[in-house]
């Protein structure tokens, strides 16, 4: 997708590389534009609901699309699945492929690279837990608040980890500026 083809400018779009998926959100603040034809828009549109897995750099690594800009595509390095609507719920395969990442489910002892990646085929014969669609949806709900939960807790301990570092500053100007 970055051969010089794509850079001829006649119908520019932004577009979502590794670098944007993160763990449960997307990176929007620096997107990638280039040409894409209108077969090329048809094939890497994004959709609401889509789940986008990064294939290299931390294999696995992924996020669910929720519409957060129109007429915004993908990179071939990402991987989309649209899992069929009443069958599978994309949150609950984000956690579910987050899980297989952290536990070392990807990592491939025999490869040839040292250059991790996830092929689309490793990734079309993951197992998944064969749940019912009520369920997955209730097991996704819990995790994403229970996630946003263990955030805010990070936040907050980084904003006082912060607040710990500045101290000794401030009791040195005090100390000092007292005396003066």
């Amino acid at each position: 997708m970055l051969s010089p083809k794509a850079k001829t400018g006649r119908s520019y779009y932004r577009y979502l590389r590794n670098t944007n998926v993160q763990w449960n959100r997307f990176e929007l603040t620096d997107l990638a534009q280039m040409d894409f034809s209108p077969a090329e828009r048809a094939k890497f549109a994004l959709r609401s609901g889509d789940l986008l897995v990064c294939e290299g750099g931390e294999p696995g690594r992924c996020a669910v699309w929720r519409g957060e800009i129109d007429d915004c595509y993908f990179q071939k390095a990402l991987h989309r699945v649209r899992p069929f609507e009443g069958k599978a719920d994309s949150d609950f395969l984000c956690a579910w492929i987050r899980h297989q990442a952290f536990s070392g489910a990807f990592v491939d002892q025999n490869a040839k690279t040292t250059i991790a990646h996830l092929p689309q085929v490793r990734l079309e014969k993951l197992g998944v837990p064969d749940v019912g669609i009520d369920e997955q949806r209730r097991i996704a709900l819990r995790l994403r608040k229970q996630l946003a939960e263990a955030d805010a807790i990070a936040k907050a301990a980084a904003e006082q980890l912060a607040e710990i570092e500045r101290l000794p500053q401030r009791l040195f100007a005090r100390a000092f500026g007292e005396a003066s």
